[in-house]
Order: C-alpha cells, then structure tokens, then sequence
C-alpha cells in the first residue's frame, strides 16, 4: 500500500487505550513495510486528556477526590489560558476502587476540584470533557467542590451520590468560587439527552453504572428534587435542554450552574488534535473502538474521523472489537471494509486478552491484502475460516453446513455472514434443539423444520419459477429441502408430489405446469427414471436429485445416480444423493445466467 495509513482508534473498554490500541495497528502497518501515523481519539469521555497531550497540551496532575470518596491522581490538559478537564479522570469508572459500582454513592466532587485547579492555574478558558461517568449525581458534587452548598430542608449538607438528592431542598451558588464569573465554560459532550425522565440520566445511563431499577427509581427522584431547587436558586430550568443528561447530569450541573454552552466532544478533540490537516496526506484512515454499532454514528469520535474522511475522499476501514452494522449500512458510511476482533478470534476473552496482537495482524494485512471493498475475503474464526466475499463473486453469502457444528459455531458464522453481506444467509442441515438455541442468539432468522433449514433475510421473489417434482412420499425430505432453499434465494416454487413413473398418469396430469417452469428440480430414489420420463416432457433445464430410498438393489441412491447419468433424455443436470440444497443451488445459477436474481 502506498502513501499513509491513519490510524484514529478510540478506547478498546476493559482491553486497550486509544493509545495501545492505535499503536498496534500502526505497529502492524509497519511490520508489512507501510507507514503509519497513530492518532488516537476522543469525544470527551476517557482518553480526552491523553489525545490532547499527545497534539500538545500540557499535562497537569493531581490529587483529587474519587467518586466513592478515595484520592485519586488526575490529570488535566493545558494550552496557554485554557485548561481541558476529562471528568473520567476523576469521577469515571475506570477509577473506581477494584471496580466496584457505586450508582447511588459515586459522585463528582473530584472533577470540581480539578477546575478549582485549573482556576488555581490561571485557566480562564476551561472546557468540561464528560463521559465515562461512575456517577448520576447531576454534578452536585461539582459544585459542592466549587462552592455551592445543597443542602437539605433542615440545612443540612446532602451527602455525596445521587441517592442522597432525594433530600435536596436548597441549592445556594452564592458562594461559588468567584474566578467562574471571569471564566468562559464549554461542555464537551455529544449525549443529547435531558436530565431526567424516559430518556433522562438515571433512565438511560445508571443501569450501565450498576442501578438496579430501584436504585434507577431513586436517582431519579434525587435528580427531579435537585433540578426544582437549582431552578429556584437561579431562576431558570434547563433541566430539559439538550445535553443535561450527559455524565449522570453533570452536563445540568454546568449548564445551570456555570452558564456553560455545549458544544461537540468528539468534534473539539478532533478540532485540537489536527485531524484534518493530518486527513491530507492519508491514503487510507482506520477508525474503530471497543464496538462499532449505531451508537458509535451518534457522536462517537470515530465517526466523526470516518466523516471527515469521506468529505475528503479518502477511503475508510473500521477495525473494532465488534461490530454491529450491516455490510451495506457501512458503505453507506463510504466504509470500504470492517474487520472485528471478535470474529478473528473467535470468543470474546479471546478477542479482549489479544486485543493487541489482533490489531497488530489487522494492521499487517491492510498492506500486505489490501482493504478490499467488503472487508477481508475470509474471516479467520479459528475453527472456520468463513468465505465473506462470496457474495460479491457468486450473488449469495457462503451457506452454513450445519450438521456437525455446535450451536456457538453456527452463531459464530450466521453473524459473520450477517455482517459481510446483504443477501439472504442459510444454514442447512440444523436439528430443530440446535436451531433453537442458534435463534435465540440471531433473532429475525426463521426455521423450517421438514427442510432443516435456518434462513434469515429471505430474498424478494425474482419470478423465476421452478418446480420441484417428487416421486414418492419418502423423497419428501429432500424435495422439501431443495424447495426452501431455492425459495430463500428469490425462486419462485412450486412443489408437486407422488408423480412417480409407476404412474405415469400422474406425471402426465402435471405437464402444462412441469413445462411453464423455467427449471425443474426432480427428486427421485429407487431406479430413478422420473428424471428422464421428466427431461422428455420440457424444454427448460432438468436438475436431477437421486435420493437414498429404495429397496436393496438402490444401493442407498446408487441406482437413481446412475441412472440419471446414464439417461437417454439428454442436457439432464445430476447433483450428489440427497442433495436438495445442490439441486436449489443448480436453479439459483441458472436464474443468476438468466439475469433473473436479485
């Protein structure tokens, strides 16, 4: 690959930082002989601090408050008056002690204290970076660090946490540190969502923080309490503006409290780091985070990188842990390809524990393969290596072979095939107790259980008609499935039954529509002569299915086989015994020639 590889990776939660995972692909582009540029990203949340030092800024540290009441180091990033505060530093999840939750506890007086350092500094210019909060106590411990006191109907201090709002009667900024007057505030945040009801902060964002639905209850009544006694002591409420819900209200907390206008998180950063002068001289960009989903396409650093691309020109790959859109929704996004840890890997400790050897292997192969324009053209699973290009060559995904494959392999590949396709994807030969637990983790496929057949994204009829002729009720089986899977392909079937030539009136009675078909799958077992008596009726094509049935000298779908080969009606297609997926996939190639296929 010539010219430059840009690699704008954000945090890989519970595995990599930005910085770690961005230095792995760049690593990898190397190893192949290319050149990369690693810029890790942020949009407010974990990482801010170190994507600005990195362009920059001056580091400050220090000891602050944690969001259960612990010190905790903490850093902030400086350039000239402004002072960059990332709330994750101090009040975030990651810094909770051994990890414990706390969502009625936790709160943000650490990050108060961070300004307060940032104003000791000088600072007038202070940005809030929120995200990753631990907390949901609509920046009341912010404000208690800066000076306010919110205190109860008795006039007691309300204790750190959310929970504890339930108590809030009085809110008093009068003795908020008077440095904030002078001081320009910016809220750095992409969350749009108020600060309370159904799409408010204890809602939406405490369940992620450990809230039970009690516990959801609680904040909730602890948060509308904070919002009418804020509204009383400055006269307005924003409680509903866009953004008071960000960081478990923290954003209300700064709105209301320090006349804070909002602005992007992941744009700011991308502002200050230089993106954009850094996109001219990129010949490919990688974007990515620990999930690449539609959450990521409501402000997430990565896609905003991705966009900022796309103005550009330049094409884009997504490498993430997972990812979550569909193959032609990313191309939509002018993503030419994405590639996920977990499908590398195959299992998700997996995917975590070599993160980075993952990365590094994906930045190798953007030099030494190419980004391809549907992603990488096998999908390595460790014990399948999945054909995601094949739709691209043949106009239908890989079909999954069931029989002998556990539930969690099947799942493993439908999803991959999901992902690096939009046709229709199948999977044949399923037990009904194994196709149970495969829907239950792929929702939206459908099973038919006489075909043993998963399918999921059936394709619209294309009007080119087969009919699917078997000879005995014991062919049934296999005609079932021939008829399923050409129909999940976009034929159109029709099956008739018991035409046998040990009745020939019954065949004869079915020749006008044998012959209106444009193909015909004929399924027989025994001596196997329906597919001749057949192939001298009709001018279209004649796949022919020899089946397993049949009496001693059938030789378990021998005789039909030969038979069929040896037929004196001639331009007969013969496929394996029993194979009804073989004969639908006969008829799918012949409407494909035909132009019929969608």
């Amino acid at each position: 690959m010539n010219g430059t590889v840009l690699v704008c990776l954000d945090k890989f939660r519970g595995s990599l930082t930005a910085a770690q995972a961005c230095a792995a692909v760049s690593d990898g582009v190397v190893d192949a002989g290319g050149h990369a540029v690693a810029m890790p990203v942020a949009d407010g949340g974990e990482g801010t601090v170190d994507a600005l030092v990195r362009a920059g800024y001056d580091e400050v540290c220090v000891e602050v408050t944690g969001p259960t009441g612990e010190p905790v180091r903490a850093a902030f990033a400086v350039r000239g008056d402004r002072a960059v505060v990332e709330l994750a530093q101090a009040s975030g999840l990651d810094v909770l002690p051994d990890g414990w939750l706390a969502p009625l506890t936790a709160d943000t007086y650490g990050t108060g204290e961070l300004i307060r350092a940032a104003l000791d500094r000088g600072c007038r210019d202070l940005v809030l970076a929120v995200g990753g909060s631990a907390t949901t106590d609509g920046g009341a411990g912010l404000l208690r660090a800066l000076g306010a006191r919110v205190t109860t109907a008795s006039d007691q201090p309300v204790g750190p946490g959310g929970g504890a709002l339930t108590g809030t009667a009085h809110v008093d900024l009068s003795r908020l540190d008077p440095r904030l007057a002078r001081a320009r505030v910016t809220l750095a945040s992409d969350v749009d969502n108020p600060l309370t009801g159904p799409d408010g902060a204890a809602a939406v964002f405490a369940p992620q923080k450990g809230a039970t639905p009690r516990d959801v209850d609680v904040l909730e009544r602890g948060l509308r309490r904070f919002a009418a006694a804020m509204a009383a002591a400055t006269g307005r409420d924003r409680s509903g503006e866009p953004g008071a819900g960000a960081a478990g209200g923290t954003g209300f907390a700064a709105l209301a409290a320090l006349n804070a206008r909002r602005t992007s998180g992941a744009d700011f950063v991308l502002r200050e780091i230089g993106v954009e002068h850094a996109l001219r001289d990129a010949s490919l960009v990688v974007v990515g985070e620990g999930r690449f989903d539609e959450q990521s396409l409501r402000g997430k650093a990565p896609f905003a990188v991705a966009e900022a691309a796309r103005r550009r020109g330049v094409p884009v790959v997504v490498v993430a842990g997972s990812v979550g859109l569909t193959a032609e929704r990313l191309r939509d996004l002018g993503v030419v390809a994405a590639w996920s840890l977990l499908e590398r890997a195959g299992d998700l400790d997996t995917a975590m524990g070599k993160a980075s050897a993952l990365l590094r292997e994906a930045g190798s192969d953007l030099v030494t393969r190419g980004p391809g324009t549907t992603g990488p053209a096998v999908v390595d699973l460790g014990f399948a290596r999945v054909d995601v290009a094949r739709e691209a060559r043949q106009g239908l995904p890989e079909v999954v072979y069931g029989s002998g494959k556990t539930p969690e392999q099947v799942i493993a590949i439908v999803r991959t095939l999901l992902r690096h396709n939009d046709g229709p994807v199948l999977a044949t030969r399923v037990d009904r107790d194994v196709a149970a637990s495969v829907l239950a983790a792929v929702p939206d496929g459908s099973y038919d259980g006489a075909a043993r057949l998963l399918v999921w994204r059936p394709a619209p009829s294309t009007g080119f008609g087969v009919v699917v002729a078997a000879a005995g009720t014991a062919d049934l089986p296999v005609a079932r499935e021939a008829a399923a899977v050409a129909a999940a392909t976009g034929l159109d079937v029709t099956t008739v039954t018991d035409v046998g030539v040990a009745g020939l009136h019954r065949l004869l009675a079915e020749q006008d529509r044998l012959r209106a078909a444009d193909t015909v799958i004929v399924v027989a077992g025994m001596e196997g002569a329906l597919a001749s008596a057949i192939g001298g009726l009709v001018a279209c094509p004649v796949v022919a299915v020899p089946t397993s049935t049949g009496y001693g000298a059938g030789l378990d779908g021998i005789t039909a086989l030969l038979a069929m080969h040896a037929s004196c009606a001639a331009g007969i297609t013969v496929v394996n015994i029993d194979s009804g997926f073989g004969a639908a996939m006969a008829a799918f190639r012949l409407a494909r020639v035909a132009g019929r296929t969608t």
